[in-house]
């Protein structure tokens, strides 16, 4: 198992494959969910960590709100910067860990979207959480969604996929740690001709330790959603959408 692996993973065809895969819908349905739970306002500081290419930041500062991109990627934040200029908007883009969130200023909001939660175990997982934490203001909420939860992917765990969008073709396979509670997944990802082979490991929490952890690092657990729209979750739904607030 590498647990560093999200340090150059995110590069090349395997973002360029989640772009062509985000739709505009996708995007919209995410950017009203964000604004309608986290609250926001135009001039709100609002923190998006990590921020991918951007395409959230983009759609908020459209909407006036000041975000703060961080990621550890290069490309991602290159992206991100290309989608804010086109757009005429203006992004605070840094390039960090989303483990070590040091040097940043008092937050109304903070988003963490796309699958992101569960890239570290238990003590990284909390380390992110009180990194979060630290960055924003008391009543300050914080939106999160994973695909991970236990109560959401066991039941539906379906060991090897394939997809097809952007012209960039990609077979998973996925594996289960059970010692570890970890799954290992497997890409294979085919673009013009050329195949790139590439690996990641998502950590899985049940959803009372997902609570257990934000309450922890200082967090009250508000909602717990299985969709963009704010339906109720369930066994089996698709994600899990946190909407917590700083104590």
């Amino acid at each position: 198992m590498n647990q560093d692996w999200y340090r150059d993973f995110f590069d090349g065809v395997a973002v360029d494959f989640w772009r062509a895969a985000a739709t505009p819908e996708w995007t919209h349905s995410d950017v009203e969910m964000i604004w309608r739970e986290l609250k926001l306002k135009p001039g709100d500081r609002v923190l998006d960590c990590p921020c991918g290419h951007g395409r959230h930041a983009v759609e908020l500062a459209r909407r006036g709100c000041r975000v703060t991109g961080i990621d550890i990627s290069e490309y991602c934040l290159q992206l991100a910067g290309d989608a804010g200029r086109e757009a005429g908007v203006s992004l605070d883009l840094r390039q960090a860990d989303m483990q070590e969130l040091t040097n940043l200023a008092e937050y109304d909001a903070a988003y963490t979207l796309g699958n992101a939660f569960g890239y570290f175990n238990h003590a990284g997982s909390l380390q992110f959480a009180r990194g979060i934490a630290a960055a924003l203001r008391p009543g300050g909420r914080w939106l999160l969604d994973t695909g991970v939860a236990a109560e959401s992917i066991l039941p539906t765990l379906k060991p090897e996929l394939d997809y097809t969008c952007g012209g960039i073709t990609v077979k998973i396979a996925n594996r289960y740690l059970a010692e570890e509670s970890c799954f290992e997944t497997t890409f294979v990802f085919t673009k013009d001709g050329q195949t790139e082979t590439r690996q990641n490991w998502s950590f899985v929490f049940t959803v009372a330790e997902i609570r257990r952890m934000l309450a922890t690092a200082g967090f009250r657990v508000l909602e717990l959603y299985g969709s963009p729209t704010g339906g109720p979750y369930t066994v089996g739904s698709g994600l899990l959408y946190v909407l917590a607030e700083k104590e």
